[in-house]
C-alpha cells in the first residue's frame, strides 16, 4: 500500500467501501523514490544514477568482523565517495573518521589486556608512529582508557579497565553525599522555620 502511494495510485483507505478499491488504477512495476527530492519538482525524473553503497557496507562488515585493515581502507573509501562529495556531510568529515577511528581501536582494545604497538599497527594497515600519535590523543582525551608503554623498546599498550565493584562504590559515595547535602539543606529550613514562630 505505501508502495502504492508513493506510486501516485488512488488509495481507498481503511474505512472505504469495496467498490472504490476497484476503480483505482494498478501500478504497472514498482518504482524506487528518491525521498529527499519528492515535491522538490512537479515532473520525476526517469532515472536517477544509480549510488553504489558497498564502500559503506564493507566498512560496517569489517568493523562488524575485526578486519581492521579493510575497515580503514573502506573508511578511506567512504570518506572520498560520501563524505567529499555531500555539501552536508563535508563541514563533517574530519568528526566522522575520528569517531570511527575511534570505535575501532576501543573494539580491539576491549579484548586484550596487553597489546604490541606493531602487532596493533599492522592489524590496522598503518604505521607504529601513526597509531602512536592517534592513540596518544584518544588516551589525553580520556576516550580510550589505556596506557602506551615504550619504555621497554617495542611499545606495549595497556588497558586499565575500571573495575565494576570499585565505580558502584565511588557511585554510592556520590550518591550518599548528595543525601547528606540535601538533609543538612532541609535541617536549616525546619530551623529557619522554627526560630520564626518563637
Amino acid at each position: 500500500d505505501k508502495l502504492m502511494a508513493l506510486s501516485g495510485a488512488l488509495s481507498a483507505g481503511p474505512g472505504a467501501d469495496d467498490t472504490t478499491g476497484d476503480k483505482a488504477p494498478q501500478a504497472a512495476s514498482t518504482t524506487a523514490v528518491n525521498l529527499t527530492t519528492l515535491g522538490s519538482s512537479t515532473e520525476q525524473p526517469e532515472a536517477e544514477m544509480a549510488i553504489d553503497f558497498s564502500p559503506l557496507a564493507l566498512l560496517v562488515s569489517s568493523l562488524y568482523n575485526g578486519n581492521y585493515k579493510t575497515f580503514f581502507q573502506s573508511l578511506a573509501s567512504v570518506e572520498e565517495q560520501f563524505l567529499n562529495q555531500d555539501r552536508y556531510l563535508h563541514e563533517h568529515k574530519s568528526w566522522f573518521i575520528r569517531e570511527m577511528r575511534l570505535r575501532a581501536y576501543q573494539q580491539l582494545l576491549q579484548s586484550y589486556r596487553v597489546v604490541g604497538l606493531e602487532s596493533m599497527a599492522n592489524d590496522f594497515g598503518v604505521t607504529v608512529d601513526f597509531l602512536d600519535r592517534d592513540l596518544a590523543r584518544f588516551i589525553a582525551a580520556g576516550r580510550i582508557p589505556c596506557t602506551i608503554d615504550r619504555v621497554t623498546g617495542k611499545g606495549v599498550i595497556e588497558t586499565n579497565r575500571p573495575d565494576d565493584k570499585n565505580k558502584q562504590y565511588q557511585d554510592v559515595v556520590r550518591q550518599g553525599d548528595q543525601l547528606i547535602t540535601k538533609l543538612q539543606k532541609y535541617g536549616q529550613a525546619v530551623r529557619l522555620r522554627g526560630s520564626e514562630r518563637a
